[in-house]
């Protein structure tokens, strides 16, 4: 299979040329090289992966429990969408972006087909316990499937079971026993931003924290064999960030008086560049000589929460700033400070 290549927020071309970025419920085209936004698509739905020169991506559906793919043509020419038909999802689903465990997608490309893996489970959203009669029909309203489009046309080809995400479901199995053995254990996933293991083509490998070093070893066993060993000055931040497509991470050190984020290499452990150092990194990658990544402000404001965000470039070898994309910001109402 074919895998989208992951930039924060949405997803590139294969040389990090061109990207497309969720924005709220538009999709930005960004020149990657001169962060340049090329073209915006307004209302379209969430990125899934750039194949062809075209951008694949999917759209909750106004009626309940369906979506669809559409297929829109890059710059320079001219903007046209194509649309799968409506795909019909178990009536208690909810497809929509950033729903974390209650919906999820994954997409690839299988020969001539558009593979669309998807997982969904119902949640209670009442206050007091539901009766067990409730909580054993929730418990049953698990699912997962897979939808074949055809990559011409974008018609549905076959619909079947098919949990794509039951390899991440054993991985993260495997990692919870190894942080119960093998105190001070850290971990994480690819592409998401939360803690788990993480899988890279020529075998598993876990991140080990002990102390101030910092180890990725190759196998799921307290004495593993160390691939990767750091020595970081910071060790109350040492939980790393794994980049996007799992080839680097960045742990937080110290240069001089200053913190810094440095990024080394999964594969040798070698130093690859330095950044200045935020807090708000949550996501990256680096094509080349070129880091992006992902710089989210958060701000309490009484009754709502500003979740601000910018994509920045920098070039690898020099640290220098490249261009910068901030993104229109997310208000939301703050829990904290709502009534009983």
């Amino acid at each position: 299979m074919i895998h989208p290549e992951l930039i924060p927020l949405g997803v590139s071309d294969p040389d990090g040329r061109f990207g497309a970025v969720a924005n709220r419920l538009d999709i930005d085209l960004i020149d990657l090289l001169s962060g340049a936004r090329a073209r915006r698509l307004a209302a379209t739905g969430s990125p899934l992966m750039i194949d062809d020169g075209r951008l694949l991506g999917w759209q909750s559906q106004p009626a309940p429990h369906r979506l669809r793919l559409f297929k829109a043509t890059l710059p320079p020419s001219g903007p046209a969408i194509g649309w799968s038909p409506e795909v019909e999802l178990p009536a208690w689903a909810d497809p929509h972006p950033n729903a974390n465990d209650e919906f999820a997608i994954r997409f690839a490309r299988d020969g001539q087909v558009y593979a669309l893996f998807w997982r969904a489970r119902r949640r209670y959203g009442g206050g007091a316990p539901p009766p067990p009669e409730l909580q054993a029909e929730i418990n049953r309203q698990v699912a997962a499937g897979r939808i074949d489009f055809d990559v011409r046309t974008l018609a549905v080809v076959r619909q079947r079971d098919d949990d794509g995400f039951a390899d991440g479901a054993e991985r993260a199995r495997r990692g919870e026993d190894l942080a119960r053995h093998a105190d001070g254990m850290a971990y994480r996933q690819a592409g998401e931003l939360h803690n788990a293991p993480w899988m890279m083509p020529d075998g598993p490998r876990f991140l080990r924290r002990t102390g101030a070093r910092l180890t990725i070893v190759r196998g799921d066993t307290a004495n593993a064999p160390p691939v990767v060993d750091i020595q970081a000055e910071e060790p109350e931040q040492l939980v790393p960030e794994l980049s996007l497509d799992g080839r680097h991470l960045a742990v937080v050190t110290r240069l001089g008086s200053a913190l810094t984020w440095t990024i080394h290499s999964v594969l040798t452990g070698e130093l690859v560049c330095r950044v200045p150092y935020s807090a708000g990194l949550k996501s990256f990658r680096i094509f080349d000589r070129r880091l992006l990544y992902l710089d989210e402000n958060v701000i309490n404001r009484g009754t709502t929460v500003t979740t601000s965000r910018v994509l920045l470039a920098r070039a690898t070898d020099s640290g220098n700033l490249l261009w910068s994309y901030g993104f229109e910001p997310i208000i939301s109402a703050n829990r904290m400070s709502l009534p009983p």
